[in-house]
């Protein structure tokens, strides 16, 4: 399994954004992502609890 830092993951789905056309996500100081792009990413259901 490969590792990835927390900066990797946004990188990663940023691109992913804007490969489907979401062209918002090219902004350099932009550093958030939807969840579902991280979800698509890891291949993982995230939760939405903060517990």
């Amino acid at each position: 399994m490969e590792e990835w830092t927390s900066a990797d993951i946004i990188r990663k789905a940023k691109k992913l954004m804007i490969e489907k056309g979401h062209t918002y996500y090219q902004s350099r100081k932009l550093d958030r992502v939807p969840k579902e792009a991280v979800e698509e990413l890891l291949g993982i259901t995230l939760s939405d609890t903060n517990n």
